[in-house]
């Protein structure tokens, strides 16, 4: 699949958006803060799962996300791997808190497969958050990017 400007456009068109809203302090820089972040999900809320998956929509978000989980995404260049149609980030989130990073993943649009996926300071997820990245989110994920290619 080639991940065009056209194709791009409808795999954003077609997953729901959320908007995080909470914001604890926005006058101080050291304080995360994700109110301007748009959240898109992958997945919509289900009453059988705990979680949503919303993609990154910009190299802030992708900085942001680093810096609240103490991990690289925000700063190795993943904003340019998009770019080159290697890979989509991913932020699985708390259904119930949208704003509140949980785990990052790296998804690749050309095998299918969930590169990495990491918790704050690179730790492994719960067992929970891998089974609906791993058994919910992916075939999921999949499913959708197979339609758009078509």
């Amino acid at each position: 699949m080639s991940w065009n400007k056209e194709s791009i456009v409808k795999f954003y068109a077609s997953i729901p958006t959320f908007s995080a809203v909470s914001c604890q302090n926005e006058t101080d820089p050291s304080v995360s803060c994700t109110k301007s972040l748009s959240i898109t999900a992958i997945k919509k809320p289900s009453k059988k799962s705990a979680f949503i998956c919303v993609i990154a929509r910009s190299p802030a978000d992708l900085i942001r996300e680093g810096e609240a989980l103490h991990h690289c995404v925000g700063r190795m260049n993943y904003d340019q791997r998009m770019v080159r149609e290697e890979s989509l980030i991913f932020f699985v989130r708390a259904k119930e808190s949208p704003d509140i990073p949980l785990v990052t993943l790296e998804y690749s649009p050309r095998s299918h497969k969930v590169l990495q996926c990491y918790g704050e300071h690179d730790h492994k997820p719960s067992e929970d958050i891998l089974h609906y990245v791993n058994n919910i989110w992916l075939p999921y994920a999949n499913k959708t990017i197979k339609k758009l290619a078509a």
